[in-house]
Parts: structure tokens; C-alpha cells; sequence
């Protein structure tokens, strides 16, 4: 399994790489360390935008070229920006691999931002922002971010502010893609059925030589967290509760700790919450617990929707479920079956080509280090009820929590129902 590389080039450009001979695919992921946390933030959501343009067209392909090239040779092909890099990645059989490369550089390198391009992509961001405003789940998701972040800009929208968007212009645009995508804050990943000789000399002919900047070293602040509550009426029949917790960022040794405890309070159906919540109260159709890492942060998250009626129910029974996981334990028999549960979605993973190269992009990308599953599945069969419990008591401190509330009847005190 572990047949992972790492190649660094003279001017930084990083591409991490794997064999596979029981695939008959290639997949190729370009990602520039590129994200919401080095914006200013007049330029909240630049990073995304730019992922937008580059395919708008580039010198030798409008926008319909740039898909038609990718659906011709049978790819399946996106892109993605979270808040720490932005990612363009190609599947294809492995006789396309270099038409892949070669597309993918073209708009990684090439992309014009034409202006009639940039003021449609600007509306439809708009739209983007407008819809995720309109989703109750991602809006109260997002007031708790803001919360737990405070003034930190990572606390805010990926795609951008109306006010940030408003000022982007296409020279801006083109001035930050110049910045931030050098050799060095580039990360390539290629994984397949391809020879290492074959990858290397892929990224040597279509990228090795286009970057247009030096490459620069870019400052990513620590994050402190902030705790509180934030209330928004809204008259809806459901209600929505995001509670974000303290977690772990990708270097530390509680990170895999941290989501053996997060399984077991919401992760499925054998969970705690998914138990006592829905299936012996039926006080709410969701509810779960998850936990997400960044290079400088990490977070447990829970969260809910449910009647109106139901809030203190559901804010107490949150609170009953915790409490008895930490006065109680959890049961060996609990901790193993959450562990085959971790260990089966790690192996699976690397079953698949897409999946193999966004995650070895991925763990690269915020790590430095090459994805390791065997090493995953050790310190996954190492976890001890000990070792949970000891990463319950750091995370299940709701005076340490950023509460956001979206619903119709925001006059109940959440304060003394969670921080009590």
C-alpha cells in the first residue's frame, strides 16, 4: 500500500506520487496552497473565484473548449477550494493521462480571466453566496465559525463577502493567482496505473517551467477560538443547531483519538447522540457529531435540526448524552466496533483512484507528510479507552463552545441550558 513518493523539483514544485497496477485509471490533482486564510480581507474570496476562472478559457481554449477537451477524453473532473488550498484534479483511463496533464496545466498556467467571463462568474458567486445565505444548515453553520474564529477572516465565507466580491476586479484577480501560485506553494499529485518515470516526466514537460513568480513563503496565523452563543430568528418549522467544540489541528497525536471519540458520540447509527436523540426520544430527524482539521486549527463539531417544540428537549438530551459518556465511559465492545468502523473507511479509500489522490494531495497539502494507511490503521488499533476518554474531557467543555441557533423562538436561554 505505502508505495508513495514525494519528488521535489529545483524551484520548490512538490509532486507526490503512487503506483497502481489494479487500477486502469490515472488521477492527477494540481493544488495551490491557496485559501481564505492568507486573504486580506478585502479580498475575501479571491482564492475561489479564481478557481471559477480558470475555466473561463486560457490562450488556446474558451470555456466550452476547456470542458469539451475533459469530456471527450472521458474524465471526470472538478475542482475545489476549501480554506487552506485550491485544488483542479482530472480521473481518467491511464491512455489519457497526459491529455489530462496537459489540460489541467493549460488552465493552471494559461488562464486569461477573460472580462466578459469575469462579470458572469461574479454573478453567478453571487448566486453561490446567496443560496448558501438561504440554506439554514450552511447559514448556521457559518455564524458559528465566525463565532469560534472571532476576527480571524478563516471564521468567514469561502467564496467571498457581497462587499469583497463588489471590489474584485479581474486585475486584482489576476494579481493574486500571480502571488500565490509559485512553484513552491504548488503540490501536483498523480496517482495510477503510471510509472514514476512517466509522472516525472509529465510534470517536467507541462509544469516545471511555467511559473511566472519567485516563490514566496506565506504567514498562516494560529487561531484562537472564541466561545458564546449566537441567536437567528428565522420563522421556519425546523430549527438548526451548530455546536462547535474544541478539536485538534493535523500535527497532533489526539488526531486520530479525536475520531475514534467523534464516532462514537455522532457518527452513526451506533452512536450515542443518533441513539438517545433520535431513536429513544424521536426528538429530531438529524443529528450527528463530526470533527474537522486544518494545519493551524481543528474543531469537533455537533449539530442538529428539529422542531421548534422540541428545542430544550434537544438542548438537554445533548446534554445528557455527554454527560453520561464522560461520568460512565464507553465499553471495549463500543471501542472496537468504531475503530473497524475507522479503519474499514481508511483502507476503502485507498480502493479507489480518485480517492487515493485527493487524499494523498490532501494529507500532503496540510501535513507535508505522504498518507501512510498502515500507519493510519496502527495508531487507529493503538487507541485505548483511556486515550478516549482523555480527549472526551478536552473536548465535551461547552463553556469552551461556539453556539449558533437559527429558528423561530431564539428567546430561549441556550446560555444556561449549555454552559451550566
Amino acid at each position: 500500500m505505502n508505495n508513495l513518493k514525494k519528488i521535489v523539483f529545483k524551484n520548490g514544485l512538490t509532486l507526490t506520487y503512487g503506483f497502481n497496477d489494479n487500477s486502469m485509471g490515472v488521477g492527477i490533482m494540481i493544488t495551490a496552497k491557496c485559501g481564505l486564510i492568507i486573504e486580506p480581507e478585502d479580498m475575501q474570496g479571491a482564492s475561489h473565484f479564481i478557481e471559477h476562472m480558470l475555466f473561463k478559457g486560457t490562450g488556446k481554449r474558451n470555456a466550452y473548449q476547456i470542458g469539451f477537451d475533459l469530456d471527450k477524453i472521458g474524465t471526470f473532473s472538478n475542482a475545489f477550494t476549501t480554506k487552506e488550498r485550491t485544488a483542479f484534479y482530472a480521473i481518467s483511463l491511464q491512455e489519457h493521462a497526459e491529455e489530462c496533464m496537459e489540460i489541467l496545466s493549460d488552465m493552471y498556467f494559461n488562464a486569461t480571466f477573460p472580462s466578459e467571463e469575469f462579470d458572469k462568474e461574479k454573478s453567478v458567486i453571487f448566486e453561490e453566496l446567496n443560496e448558501s445565505i438561504d440554506d439554514h444548515g450552511d447559514f448556521c453553520f457559518t455564524n458559528a465559525t465566525k463565532l469560534y474564529y472571532g476576527d480571524s477572516i478563516f471564521g468567514g465565507e469561502i467564496v467571498g463577502t457581497e462587499e469583497s466580491l463588489k471590489r474584485m476586479t479581474v486585475d486584482k484577480l489576476k494579481a493574486f493567482k500571480e502571488e500565490h501560485y509559485t512553484a513552491n506553494n504548488t503540490i501536483i499529485t498523480i496517482y495510477g496505473n503510471i510509472s514514476e518515470k512517466d509522472a516525472v516526466e509529465l510534470v517536467e514537460k507541462y509544469c516545471v517551467n511555467n511559473f511566472k513568480c519567485e516563490n514566496k513563503e506565506f504567514e498562516r496565523s494560529i487561531l484562537k477560538p472564541h466561545f458564546g452563543v449566537v441567536k437567528t430568528k428565522r420563522d421556519i418549522n425546523q430549527n438548526y443547531l451548530e455546536i462547535i467544540l474544541p478539536g485538534f489541528d493535523a500535527f497532533s497525536n489526539k488526531r486520530r483519538i479525536s475520531g475514534v471519540f467523534i464516532n462514537i458520540l455522532g457518527g452513526g447509527f451506533s452512536s450515542r447522540l443518533f441513539q438517545e436523540l433520535r431513536e429513544k426520544r424521536a426528538l429530531c430527524y438529524s443529528v450527528d457529531a463530526s470533527s474537522t482539521v486544518y494545519a493551524t486549527s481543528g474543531f469537533s463539531k455537533i449539530s442538529s435540526s428539529f422542531n421548534s417544540s422540541k428545542t430544550v428537549d434537544v438542548l438537554y438530551g445533548i446534554k445528557d448524552v455527554t454527560k453520561k459518556l464522560l461520568d460512565k465511559g464507553i465499553s471495549q465492545d463500543e471501542l472496537n466496533l468504531v475503530k473497524e468502523q475507522a479503519k474499514t473507511a481508511f483502507v476503502l479509500s485507498a480502493e479507489s483512484t480518485m480517492g487515493m489522490t485527493k487524499t494523498i494531495n490532501s494529507e500532503y497539502a496540510v501535513t507535508g507528510r505522504l498518507f501512510n494507511a498502515e500507519e493510519i490503521v496502527k495508531e487507529i488499533n493503538a487507541v485505548s479507552i483511556d486515550d478516549v476518554m482523555d480527549v472526551a474531557k478536552e473536548v465535551l467543555d461547552f463553556k469552551k463552545s461556539a453556539i449558533s441557533f437559527l429558528g423561530s423562538n431564539t428567546d430561549i436561554d441556550i446560555e444556561k441550558i449549555m454552559f451550566n
